[in-house]
């Protein structure tokens, strides 16, 4: 008899293979980010675009498009202190698959905080339905933003 520890770890990997068309397990949780700025001015409750490069240093190709766990560029809010304000920020897509070893740039479509004060706007992907980028120990991108 196969004892459940066991069993779970077979049918993560049987999922983990299924993932993936050709059979091979990709890690797609790999990235650099960069801004051309590290701080920002914004109006309260405003919509505003951030122009951001992303490199994708994994061995996957990220693709926004896909109808299975599409990679999308994303944005937490933090408070000064690093408290989470807002978790899950609007997507972005990118217009192309992006292969490993290729950086793109996106411009991040983000909506500011209602109330004005000095924030954290943390950048990160986000792998629908497997998690975010920095839970998979990826360093998110972190900006500061004044909100007027």
């Amino acid at each position: 008899m196969m004892k459940l520890g066991k069993l779970a770890g077979v049918m993560v990997g049987i999922a983990a293979l299924s993932a993936c068309d050709d059979g091979k397990v990709e890690n797609v949780f790999s990235a650099q980010y960069s801004a051309s700025s590290s701080s920002l001015d914004v109006a309260a409750g405003s919509k505003f675009a951030v122009p951001i490069t992303v490199k994708n240093t994994s061995s996957g190709t990220w693709d926004s498009k896909a109808s299975k766990a599409p990679v999308l560029a994303s944005y937490h809010w933090l408070n000064a202190d690093k408290t989470v304000l807002l978790l899950d920020g609007n997507r972005t897509p990118f217009a192309q698959p992006v292969k490993p070893d290729s950086e793109v740039a996106v411009q991040l479509g983000v909506v500011a905080p209602k109330a004005p004060g000095n924030y954290i706007l943390q950048v990160s992907l986000v792998k629908e339905g497997a998690g975010w980028f920095e839970a998979k120990n990826v360093k998110p991108l972190e900006l500061a933003v004044k909100v007027k």
